[in-house]
């Protein structure tokens, strides 16, 4: 009675589990190339957010060290590359302890702007500031489009009339609103990791029903591997805005590293499960292709394709009009749920409320994105305005003083204004190509993206241990043990930009 009671409950669970366990072979997985290419993948972005860590403090304490020696004090404290360091907190004992607890709360937090001034020299630091802004910005367009597709499915409309009210709605939230983000950035996070756990189960328990057959190509692998880099790799781009809200100890900089990984690793995890479960419903590969137009296949790949029926050979306009493929939501530019919710809604009907939970997780997902990453650009922004326009503080030797220039240009006003310009070109770029969001987040945001890891990030590490930098007390900082891994860094990240550059040429030509 037990037993049989214990079989009907686990029929679901085996519908979804062991079908999954006998479509991957774990140990090849591991052993073979693709295991090799994710072990290498997770240590550079775990080398990235350890370092990226360590320049912020670094930038930090730089900025505290100057401003200390500024002040005129009667007791003169030490510099803090000369006191001694506290074992619990990674910071000086005592009163001075506490002085320069005051001081980090005083002096301004370090941001994408300051890591370049610091670390780079005036040619590249320049560099640096342009590429990290025109890696947002292609990042936010490929949001803007995604996002407004996923509100055109639900409100039946063309995408095109929910890009304006996409973008400026959440630009002006952006903008003036800043302060109400991050609680509500923080509550729409949860609640999107809960729905996408329960869509990628649901979605599972479908994909058993409808039985699709998943065929494999390694020599496709390029496309995901520079979307994932965007996907993880951006974080980096992040994280300063994140450290503005850290307190300056040891115990507070160890825990921002922790949640920050963790961060990363359930969003890689999420993200790999949710693609395997949308390819258990949805084809790969276009009805309406001859198999001529495959390209290179290996054997299980042409097994699929030559057993096509024979009506796709000649496809009529019928069969053309219903073609939800994954294959051709790429040449469409659109999102991988677009053909889910659209075979769901017509083929499984029962599960049309799968649907809409898709929906409802996209939605919620890409406005979080577009929200974070945007608070991201005005955070890099206006760190260089202000350096620019002399509002912020000067990395000098002597303290900050209004000039003449703050006086002609308001930075109450002059500040949102830019701000707002800078999403109005985000705003035109969406609008005068709607169909190029894989274009622009697979190729120019890939590119930027492992350009500024790879090249940007890797040679601030090394300027950060140069004499200037490399006695300040920080209160996490990367051991000596681990410095050395900084290699890594060029040799994944810029394999992905000669990747992504050969791959584009091939495809200009062809």
């Amino acid at each position: 009675m037990d037993d049989d009671c214990m079989s009907r409950g686990s029929t679901p669970v085996r519908k979804v589990v062991i079908p999954l366990l006998h479509s991957w072979n774990w140990y090849s997985w591991f052993t073979g190339d693709l295991g090799r290419i994710w072990v290498f993948s997770i240590l550079g972005f775990l080398l990235l957010l350890l370092y990226h860590a360590d320049l912020l403090q670094r930038a930090h304490a730089y900025h505290i060290d100057k401003y200390r020696s500024a002040a005129s004090l009667d007791d003169a404290p030490l510099p803090m590359s000369e006191v001694r360091q506290d074992g619990h907190t990674g910071l000086p004992n005592g009163s001075v302890h506490s002085y320069i607890q005051e001081i980090s709360k005083v002096v301004p937090k370090p941001n994408l702007h300051t890591l370049g001034v610091l670390f780079l020299p005036r040619g590249l630091g320049a560099a640096f500031n342009i590429l990290v802004l025109l890696n947002l910005i292609s990042i936010l367009i490929s949001y803007a489009l995604a996002g407004s597709e996923a509100y055109a499915q639900i409100l039946g409309i063309n995408f095109i009339y929910i890009i304006p009210v996409f973008v400026w709605v959440q630009a002006l939230a952006i903008v003036f609103a800043q302060k109400f983000i991050h609680p509500v950035v923080s509550i729409l996070t949860f609640f999107k990791g809960s729905v996408l756990v329960a869509t990628v189960i649901v979605t599972f328990f479908v994909g058993s029903t409808v039985a699709n057959v998943v065929t494999n190509d390694f020599a496709y692998f390029g496309t995901p591997f520079l979307m994932g880099t965007v996907a993880l790799g951006g974080v980096f781009l992040v994280m300063p805005m994140m450290y503005a809200k850290v307190q300056y100890c040891q115990i507070q900089m160890k825990y921002f590293f922790y949640s920050i990984t963790a961060g990363v690793a359930t969003c890689a995890i999420l993200n790999i499960l949710w693609c395997w479960a949308v390819l258990q419903i949805v084809p790969q590969l276009s009805s309406c292709v001859l198999p001529s137009q495959m390209g290179p296949t290996n054997d299980s790949y042409d097994q699929s394709v030559t057993t096509l029926p024979s009506k796709s050979l000649l496809p009529d306009a019928a069969v053309c009009s219903q073609d939800y493929s994954l294959q051709r939501a790429a040449e469409n530019g659109e999102i991988s749920t677009v053909p889910l919710t659209e075979i769901l809604a017509e083929d499984h009907p029962e599960f049309k409320w799968v649907a809409i939970l898709i929906q409802v997780f996209i939605i919620i997902s890409v406005t979080v994105s577009y929200l974070t990453l945007g608070s991201a650009l005005k955070h890099s922004f206006l760190g260089w305005l202000d350096d620019l326009m002399s509002w912020g503080r000067h990395l000098t030797d002597e303290r900050p003083s209004v000039t003449s220039r703050l006086r002609l240009l308001p930075r109450n006003v002059f500040r949102p204004i830019l701000t707002l310009l800078l999403f109005g070109a985000i705003f035109g770029v969406a609008m005068a190509n709607p169909k190029g969001f894989v274009t622009m987040l697979d190729k120019i945001a890939s590119l930027l993206i492992n350009l500024l890891a790879g090249l940007f990030v890797f040679l601030m590490v090394r300027k950060s241990r140069s004499a200037t930098y490399r006695n300040l007390q920080i209160p996490y900082p990367v051991t000596d043990y681990l410095f050395p891994l900084h290699i890594l860094l060029p040799i994944f990240f810029l394999f992905a930009v000669g990747y992504d550059i050969i791959i584009s040429i091939i495809d200009f030509f062809h």
